[in-house]
């Protein structure tokens, strides 16, 4: 009995103690889960001529809770079908609004290595996801327009 009682004591203090501390545990209580749903984001074969060998930058801000939630980089093959799949596992939840923004390092005519440059050196796309209520599958097409932002995060 004494013992047990020892080890209730102590785990209450630690739990108070763990709790009084809060950031300095580095565990963020506040966080909330991930959601349940997949987003994947893959391309066609079309970027292979122009992007293989190039780096793709995938980034998902979440609108709800104001933060970059996810992001990913890939090299862009400028052989394998498709030449680029990114998977965000448990990512998407229901009733959440999210900006998916992409960018490659191409460099076309200027820009800097490494750095997402204005849309005349580096391609650019955006996607607004509103409300997701399963998986997402983004299948993207070079050929689609590049004249949204794919580089500035959006004012969350």
């Amino acid at each position: 009995m004494r013992h047990s009682l020892f080890v209730s004591t102590l785990c209450m203090a630690l739990l108070v103690t763990l709790g009084a501390c809060g950031e300095d545990t580095g565990i963020d209580f506040a966080a909330p889960p991930p959601g349940p749903y997949l987003l994947t984001v893959q391309g066609d074969v079309d970027f292979q001529m122009p992007h293989g060998g190039q780096t793709l930058t995938v980034s998902v801000y979440s609108q709800n809770l104001g933060f970059l939630a996810a992001q990913q980089t890939v090299t862009i093959s400028a052989t394998e079908d498709p030449p680029f799949f990114l998977s965000f596992p448990r990512l998407l939840a229901e009733g959440s609004a999210y900006d998916v923004l992409f960018w490659i390092d191409s460099n076309d005519g200027g820009g800097t290595p490494g750095v997402c440059d204005p849309p005349e050196f580096d391609h650019q796309w955006s996607v607004f996801l509103s409300g997701p209520r399963g998986e997402i599958e983004l299948h993207w097409n070079h050929d689609e327009p590049s004249d949204s932002d794919g580089c500035t995060p959006p004012v969350l």
